[in-house]
């Protein structure tokens, strides 16, 4: 097993004796750099292939959302009696605006933003959902592959993503 060398954090270490592997954590084992680089060539491709499920199989039709006139106390109706945790806002003729989560609501509900800090609580609920939606908002198209999608949830912690024709949701 030969061993190729590797940035350590201290130093950088080349070795070729398969028996300091114990005394050298950080080296990287040419075995375990050609698996590596294997299985990025296997994500690589999977781009190439033709995608299994895409945006269009797997989205919420018709699609339900705030319009910009909406409250805040109409959003936590409407989140709460169809059980959902993000609804898009749209302007009065459909165009994307942003998006509104059930976390946004129960921060500025229980006066805290967005860092959990301490702010003025809303009193009423008669604040309009543009005040808390987020934007802009990450979008797919009806053909994007899933699996691209997941990776937007992973890398920008969210969970949800709105499918777009054209402008509108």
């Amino acid at each position: 097993v030969e061993k190729v060398g590797a940035v350590s954090p201290r130093r950088r270490i080349e070795a070729n004796d398969p028996d300091q592997a114990d005394n050298y954590p950080d080296v990287l084992i040419r075995r375990d750099h050609d698996q590596a680089f294997a299985a990025y060539r296997q994500v690589e491709a999977l781009h190439e292939e033709q995608p299994v499920v895409v945006a269009r199989q797997i989205m919420s039709s018709p699609v339900v959302t705030l319009t910009e006139k909406m409250t805040v106390g109409e959003a936590v109706a409407l989140l709460h009696a169809r059980r959902f945790r993000h609804v898009p806002v749209t302007t009065d003729g459909g165009e994307l605006m942003g998006m509104i989560s059930d976390r946004d609501l129960l921060q500025a509900l229980g006066g805290l933003n967005e860092r959990y800090e301490r702010r003025r609580a809303l009193a009423d609920g008669h604040e309009r959902v543009t005040a808390l939606m987020r934007s802009p908002v990450l979008t797919a198209v009806e053909n994007t592959d899933v699996r691209l999608i997941a990776r937007l949830f992973v890398e920008y912690h969210i969970g949800a993503v709105p499918v777009l024709a054209g402008r509108d949701v």
